[in-house]
């Protein structure tokens, strides 16, 4: 993954003043940014950033201001985010800008101290946005997951906010999504509830951060010379050379290249088996909770737990809410510490079933109402994905005194498609209906759709109103199978070059040209 710093550049003041006054923000005001899509079950739960920012305006006033800039799939999310803001933080001025928008998709940016992102969604990867921050030289906040550990320096470009899951509370989960029991997005929303961000973590790196002026500029220097360094197309060019070289050598060597493409083709619908998330997702948080460690009451009170049950963004997907009210009773009459085996069994006791016990421990240290005492990572550390392969990227960098040269200009790329979008559609004709617009005005591009037995008929809407995108159709599915989808549109593919896209992706208008252009670039220096 990749960073244009040419066109992802600190503010100027100009640029700053122009941003903040759009919204009626001030220059004394302190400003944290999010960017992205506004999903509290596909990409982040906004609670722990909600708090964190009410914290940091306790202690600073009421100068703290929350900027969200990105996209709502409906109305519905749009009014829960709104209020579950007002609940959690209500002396934090709240501005939500259209991602959609050019303009402030370009320049929301420029209002910015801190970025934060908190993702606890199992299908955050890579996580785009830290790293165009760090481009920009904003200092980051950012939970420790996945690949965002991968980008983010804790305590060089940013902090590392702690991130912990319950074993064995998304047991069955998988199977659950591919016997058709629930759809991904419930899947997602499932998975989701297991995994807690520490608010204690949050507030304190963001209140650092909001009174040390010194910090986030050490910060942002780092950030901005880590993303020319180590995330420019240049550095990014060199490392897919290296990595195609190295999968050509191993199909040459194996001469078995002609036959595993047979293979897969005779294969392509053989049922896919998913493994439990607990393997799948291992690496993912920072620290997995199990029986033996000590749980503490953070409530004096249970009324706050009804308070966040009634929350539509903290109760997605609970197959055990019936028990609810009996769950609140016991949180009331229980002692102020037990381990986790003992909570369990006291909820055992109250007719909960067996199953459920460990995703009702996740989703009450999700939303604070437990907080785990012992710190000793259990069942494993987490591990990045450069640790994987022997590279952990930041570790020990050293910066350069001097920043890197930017890249020479671009040649002039031809009029015929050069690349083809694929982007897939299954029950998500919402998401689809904002991003193809933008998709489809890429220059040098061609774009395929893949009706993959959406019940929405997202090819029909897309043959009305983008009759230039091709539509692949995919009957017969009842299952959303990401892989096959995506190898459905792939077979259909024309061009030189393939990006393969989720329908809520929306991609920077330069994107063709910036990505198509310097790897020509690239592949002409080597």
């Amino acid at each position: 993954m990749e960073v244009d710093t040419r066109t992802h550049r600190p503010a100027i003041d100009q640029g700053r003043f122009e941003a903040r006054r759009r919204l009626g923000i001030t220059a004394d005001k302190f400003v944290m940014l999010f960017t992205g899509r506004l999903s509290h079950h596909s990409k982040s739960q906004p609670l722990p950033m909600f708090v964190a920012a009410q914290h940091v305006a306790e202690q600073l006033g009421n100068d703290v201001c929350l900027v969200l800039a990105g996209w709502f799939s409906n109305d519905i999310v749009r009014r829960a985010f709104a209020a579950t803001a007002r609940r959690a933080a209500p002396n934090v001025r709240l501005s939500i800008v259209d991602g959609m928008d050019p303009w402030w998709r370009q320049h929301a940016w420029d209002t910015a101290d801190v970025f934060i992102s908190l993702a606890d969604s199992i299908q955050e990867t890579f996580g785009l946005t830290p790293l165009e921050a760090m481009s920009r030289g904003i200092p980051v906040v950012a939970s420790d997951w996945n690949g965002y550990r991968d980008i983010v320096i804790d305590g060089e470009t940013g902090f590392l906010i702690p991130t912990t899951m319950v074993a064995g509370a998304s047991t069955g989960l998988a199977q659950r999504l591919q016997s058709g029991e629930i759809n991904y997005d419930h899947f997602l929303a499932s998975a989701g509830q297991t995994v807690n961000v520490s608010i204690d973590a949050a507030c304190r790196s963001l209140l650092c951060l909001a009174q040390q002026l010194d910090l986030r500029r050490r910060m942002s220097i780092a950030g901005r010379r880590c993303a020319k360094e180590s995330f420019s197309w240049p550095a990014i060019i060199k490392r897919y050379e290296t990595i195609w070289e190295s999968q050509r050598e191993q199909l040459r060597s194996s001469q078995l290249s002609a036959f595993s493409f047979q293979f897969l083709q005779s294969h392509k619908d053989t049922a896919v088996h998913y493994p439990p998330i607990d393997v799948a997702f291992r690496s993912y948080p920072s620290q997995w909770i199990t029986d033996d460690q000590i749980a503490i009451k953070a409530f004096a009170s249970s009324s706050k737990l009804a308070e966040i049950f009634a929350d539509p963004l903290c109760n997605h997907s609970l197959h055990w809410s019936d028990f609810f009210n009996r769950l609140v009773e016991d949180y009331q009459a229980a002692p102020t510490s037990l381990t986790t085996k003992q909570w369990i069994e006291r909820w055992l006791a109250i007719g909960v079933a067996a199953d459920d016990t460990a995703g009702i421990l996740a989703w009450l240290c999700k939303y604070g109402a437990l907080y785990i005492e012992s710190t000793a990572l259990a069942a494993g550390q987490a591990i990045s994905h450069a640790d994987l392969h022997g590279e952990r990227i930041g570790t020990s960098r050293r910066f350069r005194d001097q920043e890197s040269n930017e890249l020479p200009g671009t040649s002039v790329l031809p009029l015929t498609p050069l690349i083809t979008f694929v982007t897939t559609c299954q029950g998500r004709l919402d998401d689809l209906k904002q991003t193809l617009p933008n998709t489809s005005q890429q220059p040098h591009s061609t774009v395929i759709v893949v009706d993959y037995s959406c019940p929405q008929n997202a090819g029909d809407w897309v043959r009305e109103h983008f009759p230039a995108v091709q539509v692949v159709a995919v009957p017969g599915k009842d299952i959303f199978d990401r892989s096959d989808a995506k190898n459905a549109g792939g077979f259909a593919v024309q061009t030189p070059w393939l990006c393969l896209l989720d329908c809520d992706i929306v991609l920077h208008e330069d994107f063709c040209f910036a990505s198509l252009a310097t790897a020509q670039t690239e592949r002409n220096r080597t």
